[in-house]
């Protein structure tokens, strides 16, 4: 009877399910580790670890779960050590802290395609030569959820990026990106290159004994699908050799699992059965529940197969009862041991009742893989045969085919040609029976020749020889184990005599040395302290100034909102305007004094707060999309303030009359730094509205006020009506406030809203 598939699928399972059970102590550990970092934040006396802690607790509030706070409080941590970044570290850094910001946009927009701002990155790293974050970038964006939803070529471009600037860099992480390669190539069903890139590892002299038993494990399920089982028990026995001289049995079931299905296909099945007992005992003892009954499977598989059907039944009974059925994956497992047993019991009625279970259980999981579904229909497909049922058969056979030929599993496309020989040809269909056979025979032959099974019995008998030699070591140490620890703690005695009379001079000399340093470094710190207690005053008296202007302009806003309750129509509007253009106002103050720089205006985040506030006060229901391509530019008080003023006047006349009759439009806000002059760019797809003599004032409140704010500012303001309207502003920073190092090529910020 069929078994079910173990490679690929068992692999990824089982570490989905120990990521199940360890996530809550890894969270609970989590809460601990943020607590702890707000403490540090609060002991840290240099910049640097003020720097180095904030990062810390934006990733870590990153890595809670994905809830809007704190992905916020995430946002404000990162945005505070980027503050502190500007002040005196190197570009390095400031590339770690642009990828941890991506990392935090991807899980609060994950139906965005943030590939764009990981590219940003990416080209900022490679300007400034910093291969190392560069790495780190493409591998980010390999792991960003949109990532998911696109062809694993490009995941595949990214990782061989990163192995790139791996080799470069003499990276030992490039054997980890080789492993993820070779994984996807092995999803691709590229079984020679998958089988490429991991020789590469295993024969690397600095692959460590944790790539040598993942990598191994991996070329395992290759030689599997390929059906080469003379390689792939060589390379199952090495890993589980590996796991065990490294302790490190995280994935043991699953190695087990391996070495138990090459043993069943190769009609071993006593050895079969050991590894199978062997994978359950290990599931038991670490509390692996979800993993009981796909793996249950194959000690009842191997129970029959040695004609112990009772036995099996037994078996799976007692599994049910311990430990109940969680999903209708663990269901369909259990019924089709259900079936297998009751077949071998020649209980057919039941056994087929099992099956039909089995089936529909499959069919109500959507995301089933495709080789257990290949395997229910082969099972069930088989047992219309030995019940005669050839009609029934062929049906599910001819699914199963289907399904194994696109996974390509050469063993089990043979067993179904065969079967399917059986069906043809009681059925009287004798020309494809004949081609069936002889495709189950060529197969055959592809896989199975002396010289294999003369390897195969070889690797047998190599490893039970290797462990018994283990054995005898093992009792032949502990004669020699007492002699052994007695000279060496003779020669421990004396060592640490000599060491001690050297350390206590060396200790003497470093002891007078740090005293003095000590003196001199604490009088630096308490001038420095005085200089920062005056500095600190006098921003946070500048802050509560912005405060309490912002407080102001808010009570204003109130007071105009009571008096629109009495007014309508023209004197509504009125007041309308007025409340849009004094938020526009307060919201720089309250940029202001919720910054470290109380001097300048980011327009970064300025200009997108301010066209959600519009958004959100006319309601534009998703019938406006806005597109924003914003610099990096930092302004101040003087120039933010009537710029905030014209955008706020140019976004409402377009959302107020550009659209008409509930149209659909966009409205793009664009703000550039060409050398030092700043561009920013107002536009729409709308009606247009009427053209404007240069000469004449324009009648317009919003149109006056736009051109009289531009003055101000020593602006150069055009307004241009070419499919829709668009307003142009060109000026420069003011004089007394302008930034030392004005980007030469600025990264844009774009956003959708």
């Amino acid at each position: 009877m069929k078994r079910v598939i173990f490679t690929l699928y068992l692999l990824v399972a089982f570490m989905v399910v120990l990521f199940i059970f360890l996530g809550p102590a890894a969270h609970a550990q989590g809460r601990r580790y943020q607590d702890s970092l707000h403490v540090a934040l609060n002991k840290a006396v240099t910049d640097t670890d003020r720097l180095n802690t904030m990062v810390q607790l934006a990733i870590a509030y990153s890595d809670r779960p994905d809830v809007k706070i704190n992905l916020d409080s995430a946002t404000f941590y990162l945005s505070q050590a980027q503050k502190l970044y500007k002040k005196q570290y190197g570009v390095s850094t400031q590339h770690y802290i642009s990828i941890q910001s991506a990392k935090i946009n991807c899980k609060r927009y994950p139906d965005r395609d943030l590939t764009s701002q990981f590219l940003t990155i990416i080209n900022d790293c490679r300007a400034t030569g910093d291969k190392l974050m560069e790495q780190d970038a493409w591998i980010e964006l390999s792991y960003t959820p949109y990532t998911n939803q696109k062809p694993e070529t490009f995941k595949l471009s990214c990782y061989q990026h990163a192995l790139t600037l791996c080799h470069e860099l003499n990276n030992p992480l490039q054997l980890n990106y080789r492993r993820l390669i070779a994984d996807i190539y092995l999803h691709e069903l590229k079984y020679d290159l998958a089988e490429n890139e991991l020789l590469q590892i295993l024969n690397n002299p600095k692959a460590n004994s944790t790539d040598i038993m993942q990598s191994s494990d991996l070329i395992t399920a290759v030689y599997i699908a390929k059906g080469d089982y003379d390689k792939a028990l060589s390379y199952a026995l090495k890993t589980e050799k590996t796991m065990e001289m490294s302790g490190d049995s995280v994935y043991a079931a699953v190695y087990y699992g391996r070495l138990e299905l090459i043993y069943n296909n190769l009609g071993k099945i006593p050895q079969s059965l050991h590894w199978a007992k062997k994978a359950m005992n290990n599931i038991i003892i670490t509390k692996n529940l979800p993993a009981i009954f796909p793996f249950s499977n194959c000690v009842v598989n191997c129970l029959i197969q040695e004609k112990k059907p009772q036995e099996a039944l037994n078996y799976i009974l007692d599994i049910r009862t311990r430990y109940k059925p969680s999903s209708l994956e663990d269901e369909r497992f259990v019924q089709k041991e259900f079936g297998d047993c009751y077949y071998a019991l020649k209980k057919y009625n039941l056994a087929q009742k099992s099956y039909l279970a089995m089936i529909k259980l499959a069919n109500e999981k959507s995301n089933i893989p495709i080789e257990q579904r290949a395997s229910d229909y082969h099972t069930i497909g088989d047992f219309y045969i030995n019940t005669k049922n050839y009609k029934e058969a062929k049906k599910y056979l001819l699914e199963a085919l289907k399904d194994y030929k696109v996974y390509g599993w050469i063993s089990y496309t043979k067993d179904v040609h065969l079967s399917l020989f059986k069906a043809d040809s009681a059925l009287g269909n004798y020309q494809p029976a004949i081609a069936h056979l002889q495709e189950s025979n060529r197969l055959k032959d592809s896989m199975f020749t002396v010289a294999k099974n003369k390897q195969i019995e070889e690797l047998n008998i190599k490893y039970h020889a290797d462990e018994q030699a283990k054995d005898l070591k093992l009792a032949r140490g502990g004669e020699n184990l007492a002699k052994i620890q007695l000279e060496h703690s003779e020669t421990t005695r004396n060592w640490v005599i000599s060491g001690s009379g050297l350390l206590l001079i060396i200790a003497g000399l470093l002891y007078r040395q740090s005293r003095l340093r000590r003196k001199h470094n604490k009088l630096i710190t308490h001038k420095n302290e005085l200089l920062q207690h005056l500095l600190t005053e006098k921003e946070w008296l500048l802050k509560e100034v912005h405060h309490r202007v912002k407080n102001n302009l808010h009570t204003v806003i109130c007071l105009l909102e009571s008096q629109a309750r009495y007014l309508e129509n023209d004197a509504l509007k009125a007041i309308e305007n007025s409340q849009h253009r004094i938020y526009a106002m307060s919201l720089i103050h309250q940029k202001l004094y919720q910054s470290d720089d109380i001097k300048t205006i980011d327009m970064v985040e300025y200009i997108p707060e301010l066209v959600n506030a519009l958004e959100e006060g006319f309601d534009t229901s998703d019938r406006i999309k806005f597109n924003l391509k914003v610099d990096p530019v930092n302004l101040n008080i003087s120039h933010a303030i009537p710029l905030g003023l014209i955008i706020n006047e140019a976004v409402t006349n377009s959302i107020k009359y550009a659209f008409p009759n509930n149209r659909k439009g966009e409205i793009f806000i664009s703000m550039r730094n060409d050398s030092g002059r700043i561009k920013l760019e107002l536009a729409d797809n709308g009606i247009g509205m009427p053209q404007i003599d240069r000469e004449t004032e324009p009648e317009s409140l919003g149109l006056r006020l736009m051109k009289g704010l531009s003055e101000d500012i020593d602006a150069d303001i055009s307004f241009e009506v070419d499919n829709g309207t668009r307003i142009i502003l060109t000026f420069g920073y003011d004089a007394l406030n302008e930034p030392e190092n004005l980007l030469k090529v600025p990264q844009t910020t774009e956003i959708y809203v």
